[in-house]
């Protein structure tokens, strides 16, 4: 069954139970690092079991995969008047080509003061002297150390290389969020692989981790069932069930197939010296090409509030696939239980044509209106 749930919204971490309890060990340090954490197991499926939170956040640097570091996003402030015009020009261009990033200029909130606001995540500034290095000045250096203190004051376990400037001020540096490009939601969504290979064209100012099936085992891993094919097979149709008996007869027979390929593999590598964890991988990997589209699959989705109004405008619709419009219907839903819960408000829905899920009402302007009283 497909499932959403709130994860992060700037004020807390929320871990679903679907992904399991952690250790004692495990889910510490800053909610940024708890949230790059909970992505990071959502994959491997090790809430619980593994690394501890700081032997986790090493790894992640060892091994350079700063994709989960790409859900935890913040908002940097730079005074421009401590520039002249050139250095200005210079940080312009040297932050606008960095990826990941939303930038904007807004008013100090104290003081007539224009603010150069830089919305980033955590991969952009772990990351930050491979997009620098082809700016050998002044201002490269201030923006890779301004990065680097910001990284190392929201997720120390993840910068642990990083010594803190004492005379560095946060206060005036680190800011709160103030339009919807800046403000991010993260949720965590269960669906069919099905769903999920159309959820990924929504990447612009979105993060995404999902579960491996080359580290995960999915011998006994559930199938979602399409809604309109449940509704079909919960129908009165004579066929109904003899289409019941062929679909479990095909994932019944597919997770045999999974099973067996992923022991023969295993075993095969194995004769040829390969360690037991690189044979276990690789065997899943190979075989996973047997599970079907409606395989459940889990991911942590983040994206800011205008990506999710954006997503909402095209899943919420009767041209969207009937999964994907049901499980957005949850979305919204969840949405609506953050602390930004105000900016999804003026969304109005109703059943959807089909009957499965929900659709957004179509905003009826004046001139449609005088039309239709006419």
């Amino acid at each position: 069954m497909s499932t959403v749930k709130l994860v992060y919204d700037g004020t807390e971490v929320r871990i679903p139970e679907e992904l399991g309890m952690p250790r004692e060990d495990q889910m510490q340090g800053t909610e940024l690092e708890k949230l790059a954490e909970l992505a990071g197991r959502s994959c491997y499926d090790s809430l619980g079991a593994g690394r501890s939170s700081a032997d986790f956040h090493k790894h992640i640097r060892e091994v350079k995969h700063h994709s989960v570091l790409r859900h935890c996003n913040c908002v940097i402030c730079i005074p421009s008047s401590i520039f002249s015009t050139r250095e200005l020009m210079e940080l312009f261009i040297i932050t606008h080509n960095l990826p990941g990033k939303f930038l904007g200029v807004a008013t100090a909130v104290d003081a007539d003061i224009p603010m150069v606001r830089l919305c980033v995540n955590l991969q952009t500034i772990a990351e930050c002297e491979n997009w620098l290095i082809d700016y050998d000045n002044e201002m490269s250096q201030f923006v890779a150390f301004l990065f680097k203190q910001v990284g190392k004051k929201l997720a120390p376990q993840c910068f642990q290389e990083v010594e803190i400037d004492d005379s560095f001020n946060f206060d005036k540096v680190l800011f709160p969020p103030l339009n919807d490009e800046e403000r991010w939601i993260s949720l965590y969504m269960s669906g069919s692989r099905g769903f999920s290979h159309e959820q990924v064209r929504h990447n612009h100012r979105s993060a995404v981790s999902q579960r491996s099936t080359r580290y995960c085992d999915e011998t006994a891993s559930p199938w979602i069932r399409h809604p309109l094919l449940t509704q079909y097979l919960n129908s009165d149709n004579p066929n109904a069930y003899d289409l019941c008996c062929k679909t479990d007869y095909a994932i019944d027979a597919c997770q045999s197939v999974y099973k067996t390929t992923v022991e023969r593999l295993q075993e095969f590598l194995k004769r040829r010296d390969v360690d037991s964890l690189t044979a276990r991988k690789q065997a899943r990997g190979a075989a996973r090409g047997i599970l079907g589209n409606a395989l459940e699959t889990e991911l942590i989705w983040s994206a800011s509030v205008s990506q999710w109004r954006r997503q909402l405008q095209q899943r919420l619709s009767n041209a969207a696939d009937a999964e994907i419009r049901l499980l957005y219907s949850s979305v919204l839903s969840e949405l609506q239980k953050s602390q930004y819960a105000d900016r999804f408000a003026d969304l109005e829905t109703e059943e959807a044509k089909d009957g499965i899920g929900i659709v957004l009402k179509e905003k009826v302007t004046e001139t449609e209106n005088e039309t239709q009283e006419k």
